[in-house]
């Protein structure tokens, strides 16, 4: 998916241009840290990450939570992995 590309939370501006390029792993992070009822016109969208914090959920019920998640954005995740810490999820656009 082409679309506007970010550098950390703000749009990239190249040479006085938002930029333009890949954006799905940036769609993706976006719908997994919302939580439900964040993007009003999409009221179900959102895998609330954050609630994971901290929390005795299987790494199974993490990637069900993301899996449905991404399917709504015509995404899937390859893969989802724990490493040092941290959730390492590979994304895939839905042919």
């Amino acid at each position: 998916m082409i679309g506007y590309t970010n550098i950390g939370d703000d749009l990239a501006i190249i040479d006085g241009s938002f930029e333009k390029g890949e954006s799905n792993q940036q769609s993706a992070l976006d719908i997994l840290m919302a939580i439900p009822g964040d993007y009003k016109q999409y009221p179900t969208v959102g895998a609330s990450l954050i609630n994971y914090l901290n929390s005795s959920n299987s790494l199974q019920s993490i990637n069900r939570s993301v899996q449905l998640a991404l399917l709504q954005d015509g995404l899937t995740a390859q893969s989802i992995e724990v490493v040092d810490g941290e959730i390492v999820i590979q994304v895939q656009e839905n042919e």
